[in-house]
């Protein structure tokens, strides 16, 4: 899902109202429910046990664009998989994982959620990894 802020980012992309950002930030939330109209502020993001943001650097990436998925005429942007693993202890249950603008803190603007899991959310023990990108899914709205 891309969220409205992902959205107005994007065109501002496009418009060149702001520089293209050198990474974006994977993040994973506890939230049991997000919307197109979630934001930063919103997100309740797991802490400590090793959990960080994951960075996307965008160039050299492997960032692919695509045609969505089904024959829609919407469009799938693909970002890589990183490498979670718990340190020291277990994590909570996270339900979402999420794009963003910033490394830290919730200035930056939400691109995107997917759950995680198809849903069911992914919970680490110490010691476990898990290998989780993210996929943006976005169609074009019916007036």
């Amino acid at each position: 899902m891309v969220t409205t802020e992902g959205i107005r980012h994007f065109m501002e992309l496009v418009l060149q109202l702001q520089a293209l950002p050198a990474s974006y930030w994977l993040g994973w939330a506890t939230n049991t429910s997000l919307s197109v109209s979630s934001t930063m502020a919103s997100i309740t993001e797991l802490t400590g046990f090793g959990y960080a943001r994951q960075e996307v650097a965008i160039e050299g990436s492997s960032l692919e664009i695509d045609s969505a998925a089904g024959g829609t005429n919407g469009w799938k942007m693909t970002f890589d998989d990183k490498t979670w693993a718990a340190s020291g202890g277990d994590w909570s249950l996270a339900l979402w994982c999420f794009i963003t603008t910033v490394e830290t803190g919730s200035s930056g603007k939400l691109i995107g959620a997917e759950p995680l899991n198809e849903g069911s959310g992914v919970a680490l023990n110490n010691g476990q990894s898990y290998d989780k990108g993210i996929i943006l899914l976005a169609e074009p709205m019916v007036s």
